[in-house]
């Protein structure tokens, strides 16, 4: 079992990169959706065929933590894959999950933002303007990993 490094100085990164599958031929156009990423909403716009994978990574008080998610436009279908990895005093730990989203389900549900109540309290309301995909779990693909839990027999 690889472990990363605890001694390696994590630098916090974002980064994103683009492609586009080699053939992929698709009549369906492209497809422009929001997502919320690093503090704030983020539109996207994906050609058939084609993949962003957007990748942030910190230090913090115990170790580090990064997470990437990668979008693919799939025709009729947008993919949503998650993985995030992270160490902290309690060991190394990985998480998974896959999400999907009918083409024509990308606007539907209103997203959220904070605002300060006349309480001084912060709430949420729905933005109109920003309409975010209605995702669907994959079966069984959300999952997790904890390397010192294995290790000890859990």
């Amino acid at each position: 079992m690889q472990l990363p490094d605890s001694d390696i100085d994590y630098p916090k990164s974002n980064a994103a990169r683009r492609w586009i599958e080699p053939g992929y031929n698709s009549a369906w156009p492209s497809a422009r959706f929001w997502v919320y990423w690093n503090g704030s909403y983020t539109k996207l716009t994906l050609q058939p065929g084609e993949s962003v994978e957007l990748w942030t990574s910190a230090p913090h008080d115990e170790g580090y933590s990064s997470n990437s998610v990668t979008y693919s436009h799939c025709g009729h279908t947008i993919t949503e894959s998650y993985h995030s990895a992270s160490r902290d005093c309690d060991g190394p730990m990985e998480h998974f999950n896959e999400r999907f989203c009918n083409f024509y389900y990308l606007k539907v549900i209103p997203a959220t933002v904070p605002y300060v109540d006349d309480n001084g309290l912060t709430q949420y309301r729905p933005d109109p303007q920003t309409m975010l995909p209605d995702w669907e779990q994959v079966k069984g693909a959300r999952r997790q990993r904890d390397y010192f839990a294995e290790a000890a027999g859990y």
